[in-house]
């Protein structure tokens, strides 16, 4: 039976010794990217953590950038590829009701993903890689917020969201606030992933349920009153 087998990026056949190999380069520069940041992740590093030595990475990544993209590409599809599969097909829920299950599943993936190294290094790398890998990276996180503020928008049709709010910015600050979430939540703190996720609900959807459009006072412009001219008291004589 032959071996499994796959083409490196030169289009060399690589066996599965060297795809075990290839994945464990992928793992140690990932958590090198999530330690130290895109600038300082060295490949010596890497390889050391890989067990091999440097020069045998290219065999697998003809650049350092390269190697980095594939590790940004994989944490994107780990974050972003099942978002279809957050939505609640339970069709006796109300609209609002539908965006609440999709954040909150959102939110339980992110805190399960809480020891990822890819998503980690996505998070705090996504600034740093160039623009042209910045670029490609975006179109996976833009499918999650269509998603989501497709659900807001229904809510909104339903009268369950008022009409002046922009859905499209509400769903971008809850995407972020709720990918930050992995950076922060702490397993073992006071506060357990239920509170955390239906703390998060609250205050999100009764912010955007009760949320009015602002009444701007309107300041009119007074002329400054002159101030009164003191006069200087002439000298006697």
């Amino acid at each position: 039976m032959p071996s499994e087998s796959l083409r490196n990026r030169s289009g060399t056949r690589v066996h599965s010794k060297s795809i075990e190999k290839r994945q464990r380069i992928l793992d140690a520069a990932a958590k090198a990217l999530a330690k130290k940041g895109y600038s300082e992740a060295k490949l010596s590093d890497i390889a050391r953590e890989a067990g091999t030595h440097a020069g045998s990475l290219y065999y697998y990544f003809p650049s350092r950038e390269d190697l980095m993209k594939e590790v940004m590409n994989i944490a994107a599809g780990r974050m972003f590829a099942e978002a279809d599969a957050l939505i609640d097909d339970d069709s006796s829920l109300s609209p609002i009701d539908h965006v609440r299950s999709f954040i909150r599943k959102m939110i339980e993936q992110r805190i399960s993903m809480k020891n990822d190294y890819y998503l980690r290094a996505f998070l705090l790398n996504y600034g740093q890689v160039p623009d042209h890998i910045r670029r490609k990276l975006r179109t996976k996180p833009r499918h999650t917020r269509r998603i989501l503020t497709g659900l807001m928008n229904e809510a909104q049709a339903a009268g369950e969201i008022p009409e002046h709010v922009d859905t499209s910015a509400a769903a971008q600050f809850i995407f972020g606030a709720t990918s930050w979430m992995t950076m922060w939540y702490e397993p073992s703190g006071p506060t357990s992933p239920g509170k955390i996720t239906e703390t998060f609900l609250d205050l999100m959807l009764h912010g955007l349920i009760a949320a009015r459009r602002p009444q701007l006072e309107v300041v009119k412009d007074t002329p400054a009153r002159a101030k009164p001219h003191k006069r200087r008291a002439g000298r006697s004589g």
